[in-house]
């Protein structure tokens, strides 16, 4: 999208029926912390823009850990809950799940989606080796008029 800034904060919150039954849901049992977390890292956000900023900065800060070497949530806990308030440690899928999560439950329409680096040449002409370890996830969220706007919660 060629949107700026100015753009995606004057877009609005005209969502449609399809884009607020498929993109604001979360599940019954979601901690109410969780909510509470994103209420009060976006209680100054005027826009949704200005909320998926909000997130995606406290995303990136030094309150979490980029790890692919991490242990699963126990049994019968929320993993996004486990990941914001127990380990703080992950790989992006992890962060992008957050992000997402924690921005449907301020009323923002987001996905997260996931992707591949190109991975490396293998000696064989043409052919490329890509690897789990070139996985990656990361947000979309939604602004009419402007559709889909990457966020990377990913911290470096």
């Amino acid at each position: 999208s060629d949107a700026s800034a100015n753009d995606l904060r004057e877009s609005g919150t005209e969502y449609s029926g399809f884009i607020k039954d498929h993109y604001l849901q979360l599940p019954n049992t979601l901690p109410p912390r969780v909510k509470g977390l994103a209420e009060s890292l976006t209680q100054s956000a005027e826009t949704p823009y200005d909320k998926a900023l909000a997130i995606e900065s406290f995303m990136r800060g030094p309150t979490f850990t980029y790890s692919q070497d991490i242990e699963k949530p126990p049994v019968g806990s929320d993993g996004v809950d486990h990941f914001l308030f127990v380990t703080r440690t992950g790989y992006s899928d992890y962060f992008a799940s957050a992000m997402a999560v924690m921005l449907r439950s301020v009323g923002v329409p987001t996905r997260m989606v996931g992707g591949y680096a190109p991975g490396e040449q293998s000696t064989e002409q043409g052919v490329r080796q890509v690897k789990d370890s070139d996985s990656h996830g990361w947000v979309q969220v939604y602004f009419p008029n402007h559709g889909w706007i990457e966020f990377e919660p990913t911290t470096a």
